[in-house]
Parts: C-alpha cells; sequence; structure tokens
C-alpha cells in the first residue's frame, strides 16, 4: 500500500490471488510475503502489478 500498488489491503491480496502481482519477475504467491534483502538486485528490487503499474523499491 505504500508504494502506490493497491488501494486497499483487500485489493493487494486479490493481486496476489490473481496472480497478478510479480517481484523481480517472480509471481508472488504468498499474501504475506515480503522484500528480503536477498531480493534486491543491483540496490533494488522490481514490483510490477498488472501491465501498467511498476515500482522500483530501493532501501532508505
Amino acid at each position: 500500500m505504500h508504494a502506490g500498488l493497491a488501494a486497499s489491503k483487500r485489493e493487494a491480496r486479490r493481486l496476489v490471488a490473481q496472480n497478478g502481482l510479480r517481484l523481480n519477475d517472480v509471481v508472488v504467491t504468498d499474501a504475506a510475503a515480503g522484500v528480503a534483502p536477498s531480493d534486491l538486485r543491483d540496490g533494488a528490487a522490481k514490483i510490477p502489478a498488472g501491465r501498467k503499474r511498476h515500482v522500483l523499491v530501493r532501501p532508505g
């Protein structure tokens, strides 16, 4: 929700259930999963939701 990919937790869970959420081009299947340091590539993680919404996450 902080990245703006889903308006609510329910919508985020629906994205995961419908295989619409990816982390570095791998489908996310667990709604409780988070981004771990091992998921970072070159210091960032790419999270696309659907075809048009994409976010690049960097640790702060």
